[in-house]
């Protein structure tokens, strides 16, 4: 996720620095935390020795912290990780990575109204991220702002709606059905026909519990797990959401 339309990973990644004052240890714990070869044990004492090592300029020093959050919520540590990304984003406010995972952890311990925050400040640094649009009106919708999907429409005004992934936009704003939506998710790739069809069980579900349908939403977060795109927040937002709903009954 970067100026980024391709599918939300769980894990973020970033480009190496090109500031001076970056040593071993800093370079490691990026190499360790990228997407591809993302190696939590192996990153976390690489991370925190660069972390204390006093070398690093401010703003590198808050991708320490960054990458470390990347940690936690592999980690499923959501504690840890929400600590960790509010550091990178006050020590570092032009990172939108910070802002948007700062959200996502939120979002997994239920704390919506201060994820609508963290994602509006990723959007405020990246206006065109559709993912940002999308998950603003999520975490609105689910505290009952009445006026969730009018911020929506305001924010998503550049949005091409025929193709993925506005889309999903345009379902939320009520121009695409369930059924054409899923269909649109059947790409020839298989691979991302995966990733697509992960996406959209999971934004349907989210749909079905802002509209009070638990049980069908039940059945759309199984389906997002089902695809095994476990590197996608939305796969983890969907095992997040069956066992809120499971300890709701």
């Amino acid at each position: 996720m970067f100026r980024w339309f391709a599918p939300v990973l769980f894990l973020l990644a970033l480009s190496a620095p090109a500031f001076a004052q970056w040593n071993d240890d800093a370079q490691d714990c990026f190499e360790d935390t990228k997407p591809e070869s993302f190696n939590a044990d192996k990153a976390l004492p690489a991370c925190e020795r660069a972390m204390r090592s006093g070398e690093l300029t401010p703003r590198n020093l808050a991708q320490m912290y960054y990458y470390r959050g990347t940690i936690w919520m592999d980690k499923k540590d959501y504690k840890r990780a929400i600590e960790d990304f509010t550091e990178a984003a006050q020590r570092d406010p032009t990172l939108p990575q910070a802002h948007q995972t700062l959200g996502f952890a939120r979002f997994f311990v239920g704390d919506f109204r201060p994820a609508a925050r963290n994602f509006a400040d990723s959007l405020d640094l990246r206006r065109d991220d559709i993912y940002a649009m999308l998950w603003i009106y999520i975490v609105r919708a689910r505290v009952g702002e009445k006026d969730a999907r009018d911020i929506l429409r305001q924010v998503s005004r550049e949005v091409n709606f025929s193709e993925w992934p506005g889309l999903l936009v345009a379902y939320y704003l009520g121009n695409v059905n369930q059924q054409a939506l899923l269909k649109a998710a059947n790409d020839s790739d298989p691979k991302r026909r995966r990733e697509k069809q992960c996406e959209a069980n999971f934004y349907i579900g989210q749909q079905l519990v802002i509209d009070g349908k638990n049980a069908e939403a039940i059945k759309m977060f199984k389906a997002a797990l089902a695809t095994n795109v476990t590197k996608f927040v939305e796969y983890e937002g969907a095992r997040v959401e069956l066992q809120r709903l499971a300890s709701a009954k």
